[in-house]
């Protein structure tokens, strides 16, 4: 079976913007709860990721960071690595959101499903607006509705296992 390259491009920068999105939201590295935030980015990863896969990542994407920082920096040939590298720095640099520093928690709205631009933005800023009770009722529906989504996710990834066992 030929080995497939589970991460793009593409996904280093999301898994990236991923982790400072949950560092914002929870105030604390992703790294200090692995299973948060591989269910915090489930939707947006590739589809065969696994948590370890996930974790390996972001320690080669911090190496490769550090590896450029002692280099002294910017100078790359691709414009994706220089992107990977500034998104980098606002995590593991001097001024990232790791060096020691907490972001105050702020209320999360799942962000995963797509719905019109500034929706979500509005229904964080006005979610202390509309009572206790409905926030737990919502709550409920949103922990349902990702539970269903977990499934659906889980049954997608055997499908897949399913027709490459086939094929190979």
């Amino acid at each position: 079976m030929v080995n497939k390259r589970v991460w793009t491009d593409d996904d280093e920068i999301m898994l990236l913007e991923g982790y400072l999105e949950y560092f914002s939201d929870k105030g604390c590295s992703p790294l200090s709860d692995l299973d948060d935030f591989y269910k915090f980015m489930m939707d947006s990863l590739p589809g065969n990721a696994t948590k370890s896969q996930l974790y390996e990542k972001i320690r080669r994407l911090k190496k490769k960071f550090r590896v450029n920082v002692e280099k002294g920096g910017p100078g790359f040939a691709k414009a994706h690595d220089s992107k990977v590298f500034d998104v980098s720095k606002r995590i593991w640099g001097d001024e990232g959101c790791e060096d020691g520093k907490r972001a105050k928690p702020k209320a999360r709205v799942s962000s995963s499903l797509k719905f019109p631009a500034g929706v979500v933005e509005l229904v964080k800023e006005n979610l202390s607006l509309i009572g206790e009770g409905k926030a737990k009722q919502m709550d409920e529906k949103w922990k349902v509705l990702f539970e269903n989504e977990t499934l659906l996710r889980r049954k997608r990834i055997a499908l897949l296992s399913e027709v490459e066992n086939v094929e190979g």
